[in-house]
């Protein structure tokens, strides 16, 4: 993330619980979210209410590419997750505990290579 700027967010997930990271996104100041992704368009729009200037996507990696996020909040059902932090490793955030070793393992790894390729 870029200090003394706002950080850029792609959330992924406009659900029931969605409404709780969008609430609080809106509540942190320097933040900017720039992306929502759900696989309802009409449901990811209904979050531009709260943050108009962000851009609705129905694909993940479309978001990811043209959006360029400091952070990726996930709030999808646990077996979406693996494939997500996979797209977004390591700026990825999930809401609910990490369910498999597998996901424990590859979030380590690409936190790693992430470090070791930025010095």
């Amino acid at each position: 993330m870029r200090d003394g700027q706002e950080h850029r967010v792609a959330v992924v997930g406009a659900g029931y619980f969605g409404q709780f990271h969008y609430g609080a996104w809106r509540r942190i100041s320097g933040v900017d979210v720039v992306g929502i992704r759900d696989r309802n368009v009409a449901r990811a729009q209904g979050r531009q209410a709260v943050f108009p200037d962000a851009a609705m996507f129905a694909d993940a990696a479309e978001m990811l590419e043209r959006c360029q996020p400091d952070l990726i909040d996930i709030v999808t059902p646990p077996e979406s997750h693996l494939d997500l932090v996979a797209r977004g490793a390591p700026r990825a955030y999930l809401d609910r505990q990490l369910y498999s070793q597998k996901m424990r393992r590859f979030l380590i790894h690409e936190t790693a290579i992430h470090f070791i390729d930025t010095f």
